[in-house]
């Protein structure tokens, strides 16, 4: 604990426990209804950012570089914290170990930030692989119009969408973004819905299966 609270570590330190921190709370939205990774996600910079692109900000098309594809922002967070605190952290043990001296913080984090980023690319790369072998089958998401989906998490609403779960034709699971078609409409958590068209190129619009069956009966 005295090595984690010297001075020259505190950059390390601060970045391993933002990581605990996250951890926690991604385990916290299990019991609460919210998603860190899906905000995160739903309101920042898109996955498939061009880097090429001479409208965007410096900073979206160096995070562009960074990720791969479908990389989750939450995974490049987590995966740089980690890299970054190991890192450090070993520099400094090393040093330590060998020459009896530590950097003081403000060096330290410059060869540790240098080695982290080519590092995280790498990672990124690594795991959008992972993560796009989930999805074996290549399905456009226009074709899940008709389908029904499940709210996992939180309510949807009018202007709020929330995340659903849909099976496709090749019973791949997918998660998507929904809100309700009418308006002043609210629909929790496990609640089945129809997909209808698509708002954006990451929400669908639906309506409640009981709102459908409701509408049937009065026909």
């Amino acid at each position: 604990m005295e090595f984690f609270l010297q001075s020259g570590n505190l950059p390390f330190s601060i970045a391993l426990a933002t990581l605990l921190g996250i951890g926690l709370l991604e385990l916290g939205s299990f019991f609460v209804g919210f998603s860190l990774s899906h905000l995160l996600d739903h309101y920042g910079i898109h996955h498939e950012v061009d880097t090429d692109v001479d409208h965007l900000s410096l900073f979206a098309k160096f995070i562009g570089w960074l990720r791969y594809k479908n990389t989750p922002l939450i995974v490049l967070i987590i995966s740089f914290l980690a890299e970054f605190s190991l890192i450090g952290l070993s520099l400094q043990f090393i040093l330590k170990q060998v020459i009896n001296v530590t950097l003081p913080w403000y060096i330290a984090v410059i060869p540790t930030f240098l080695v982290t980023l080519p590092l995280l690319r790498l990672t990124s790369m690594l795991l959008g692989k992972i993560i796009m072998k989930d999805e074996t089958t290549a399905v456009d998401t226009v074709s899940f119009r008709g389908l029904y989906a499940v709210i996992v998490i939180g309510t949807a609403e009018r202007g709020s969408p929330t995340q659903a779960k849909v099976v496709d034709c090749f019973g791949q699971s997918h998660y998507i973004m929904v809100e309700p078609f009418q308006e002043n409409m609210k629909i929790e958590q496990n609640q089945k819905v129809l997909l209808l068209n698509k708002k954006d190129d990451t929400t669908f619009y639906v309506e409640p299966i009981s709102t459908i069956e409701g509408d049937l009966l009065n026909v």
